[in-house]
């Protein structure tokens, strides 16, 4: 059984910089709480900066939501 589905989408604005965002929802079949991101990255001199918002549990709750920054180290 699919408890979790995710979906997201990523755009190249220029050389340097990219932004992303998705969307989740858990729990599918029970409470199906929905949680998502905004991601934004910056390339200079070969080193990935991000920052990153988001919420989960539906956002309901200030400690709920979130924000990100340091390096991206993915590939």
């Amino acid at each position: 059984t699919v408890s979790n589905m995710n979906v997201g989408a990523g755009f190249q604005v220029s050389d340097a910089s990219k932004l992303s965002a998705g969307v989740g929802v858990s729990d599918l079949g029970g409470d199906n709480t929905l949680g998502a991101y905004a991601k934004g990255t910056y390339t200079i001199a070969g080193i990935t900066t991000f920052v990153k918002y988001g919420f989960d549990n539906n956002g309901e709750a200030s400690s709920d939501h979130y924000i990100q920054t340091g390096l991206d180290l993915s590939f």
